[in-house]
């Protein structure tokens, strides 16, 4: 809608607009009522805005956006959120910021409006995902689109072709796979709610279906489906069950398509595993039997698995109001997603990958497949120049929209999340989840005693917290705690690196005595807004929902004290440039907004503090007579942003030089 004011009220929806728009939400489950409103509201609001556009694909995301809002939280939807996608002509990323939009200028709730942006960010994320999927799929399977594959489809097809309802196959084949690996890892997905909306964690689960598929596919000695170019796969022949059961690509894939194998390992391990026994154990799929994880492909198994994770799929769909992810399988542009074909339907299936191959030569399986580096991709034919030589305006619209198709098909989000959490792990190389040999000397130097252990089990205490609170709302069966429970492992090794170089270089300011370092060591304040800190960058390199103001919440720190820890950290820490823009973007949210709040240590200070008058802070040019004195200069010891006192309620009250930088408070006298 655009915020244009019209001239003249337009005249109400014709007939057919109203019929075609009450047919398509009853299809939908959408109950008249709920319809009849949004028609009303949508002829409301056509009086201030312009509606751009066919008007039903206008009605259609506000009905459901209307819908949505008057639900209990407690109460299942209804809505068929398909068959919406389905009625019109714009893609799924268009109908979710619709939805929004309708949400803004309609005034629904603000827990609507945040379902809505989350839902939005969840398909998003999915769009990203699948960008690498097929170039993955293909690189350990046989090409679906493979001639000899894709006769035995058609013919398939063409037999079953007078038949109204999917009749699945007997014989499975490449396509069937592809169809079936995607299906089971969005399924999986929407089950893992402590992981379905981090971008890494996502991406390392399609690594560990991938790799479960392919052992299904070994053990039923099917080495037709596998991709002989791919030499780490195992001879058929020559795979019996344990070669199967230690068999593992999560490695081969972690490197030649960016992944991080040590947390891929570790989400196989205490996430999939245990969620994959789960949906065996509810019988959602069968196995060749109990305790057994293979057999999902066989012969008598495959048709019910798939029909059983479809059905469950959708149902979860609705409760979750996110968007159907299998539209991707029959989404001929990736990046700008909309309903075709049936996802069910391998020839629907079949035909969207030949349409997109066509837009998209680079995903034509043009890849060395054993070397581990990512392949560049092609456009249209022609290799994206790496030059850096400044291009004139008349030859670089056509090289900008190419280099645009080339950003998207290598997912520069998914490859940035990787880099940032690649970069943080080299900086804490050789380090563990206790003080280093120089903090541990450091601290046995100012407490004249070996405190590591102190340390360590309060960095443990605080660690425990952020488990809980993070894991005990989205994953209440303890299925992803374990995964999670390394994430925060790996900030409290982070913890005690940037502990270790802040302290080290206050000593280097303290001139050898430690009192002053010992009280700000001792102060509880500093090391949680440390440990939050360290906790914030991990969660942004992870590309993580969950970010600030999350870790200062869970830990109970005030943004005064955590903003006071951020300028020194990145001083001294050669941070990613993304990670510092970040940080830079929290200051100045926490010196606009949070740092002002009524329960904000901020005013107790200001309280303290004896405030400067404006002749102490203006040039003397500015004022009526010149100041007696001039501005007090932060002496060497106050450079700290904390200061060194015993207590805090000693840190509260004593004057600190750098309390709110860059702002400082001024009375006019």
């Amino acid at each position: 809608m655009a915020p244009q004011r019209r001239e003249s009220t337009p005249d109400t929806p014709t007939s057919e607009l109203r019929s075609r728009y009450l047919s398509v939400t009853k299809d939908a489950n959408i109950d008249t009522k709920t319809a009849q409103h949004a028609m009303t509201m949508f002829e409301t609001l056509q009086e201030k805005f312009n509606v751009e556009g066919d008007p039903v694909e206008w009605l259609l995301p506000g009905a459901y956006a209307y819908s949505i809002s008057q639900k209990p939280s407690n109460v299942e939807s209804k809505v068929v959120l398909w068959k919406l996608f389905k009625a019109t002509s714009i893609s799924v990323p268009v109908f979710f910021q619709r939805v929004k939009k309708w949400g803004e200028v309609a005034g629904l709730p603000g827990a609507a409006r945040e379902l809505f942006s989350r839902s939005e960010r969840y398909f998003l994320m999915s769009k990203t995902i699948f960008g690498s999927f097929e170039q993955m799929y293909t690189c350990v399977f046989r090409d679906p689109l493979d001639a000899d594959l894709l006769k035995n489809v058609t013919d398939r097809a063409m037999s079953l072709r007078k038949k109204q309802k999917v009749v699945f196959p007997k014989i499975v084949q490449s396509v069937d796979v592809y169809v079936f690996t995607w299906d089971l890892f969005v399924r999986c997905r929407l089950s893992a709610q402590a992981l379905r909306d981090d971008l890494i964690s996502c991406y390392h689960l399609l690594i560990c279906v991938l790799d479960y598929v392919c052992a299904n596919v070994l053990a039923l000695k099917r080495d037709e489906l596998l991709n002989p170019g791919c030499s780490i796969i195992p001879k058929v022949a020559e795979a019996d069950e344990k070669t199967i059961s230690t068999f593992s690509l999560i490695p081969y894939l972690c490197a030649k398509f960016e992944g991080i194998s040590r947390d891929c390992q570790i989400l196989y391990s205490n996430g999939f595993l245990p969620l994959l026994h789960q949906l065996i154990k509810d019988q959602e799929l069968t196995t060749d039997g109990l305790g057994v994880t293979t057999g999902l492909l066989s012969p008598e198994n495959f048709e019910k698995n798939v029909k059983s994770l479809n059905s469950i799929y959708e149902n979860l769909v609705r409760i979750t109001m996110a968007g159907d992810e299998r539209v991707f399988l029959v989404s001929g542009d990736v990046n700008n997603p909309g309903v075709g074909g049936d996802p069910l339907n391998v020839m629907d299936v079949i035909e969207t990958m030949k349409g997109r191959r066509k837009m998209l030569p680079s995903i034509n399986r043009k890849l060395e497949l054993n070397d581990f580096k990512t392949p560049t991709p092609v456009v249209s034919g022609l290799s994206i120049s790496t030059s850096s030589t400044p291009l004139t305006p008349n030859s670089s619209c056509s090289v900008l929209e190419r280099r645009e198709q080339q950003e998207s098909a290598k997912t520069p989000a998914l490859l940035t999340a990787v880099d940032l959490v690649t970069q943080l792990t080299n900086l804490t190389a050789g380090r563990t989840t206790k003080p280093s040999t120089l903090l541990a000397e450091l601290l046995k130097s100012v407490y004249e005693e070996d405190v590591s252990a102190s340390f360590t089990k309060r960095a443990a205490d605080y660690v425990e917290k952020l488990v809980k609170a993070y894991t005990e709302a989205d994953d209440p069966k303890g299925l992803a705690e374990p995964y999670i429970r390394a994430r925060f492992m790996f900030a409290q090794t982070w913890y005690f690196k940037i502990l270790e170089d802040v302290l080290v270089s206050e000593k280097q300011r303290s001139a050898g005595t430690f009192t002053r370092m010992k009280r700000l060591i001792d102060a509880e304040r500093f090391q949680k807004s440390m440990l939050a800190l360290a906790v914030e960058m991990i969660l942004y390199s992870y590309n993580c929902s969950r970010m600030f103001p999350w870790p200062i919440e869970a830990l109970e720190v005030s943004p005064f004290d955590f903003v006071k820890v951020i300028e020194p950290v990145v001083r001294l820490e050669p941070l990613p440039r993304s990670i510092t823009k970040h940080l830079a973007r929290i200051e100045e949210t926490i010196f606009e907004q949070l740092v002002w709040r009524s329960e904000s240590p901020v005013w107790n200070e200001i309280a303290a503090e004896e405030t400067r008058s404006v002749r102490e802070v203006c040039w003397a040019h500015n004022l009526e007579e010149t100041p007696t004195t001039g501005p007090r200069l932060p002496t060497t010891g106050e450079f700290f942003l904390f200061h060194a006192c015993s207590t805090d309620e000693e840190m509260l009250a004593e004057s600190n030089s750098c309390q709110l930088h860059p702002f400082e408070l001024y009375i006019i006298s």
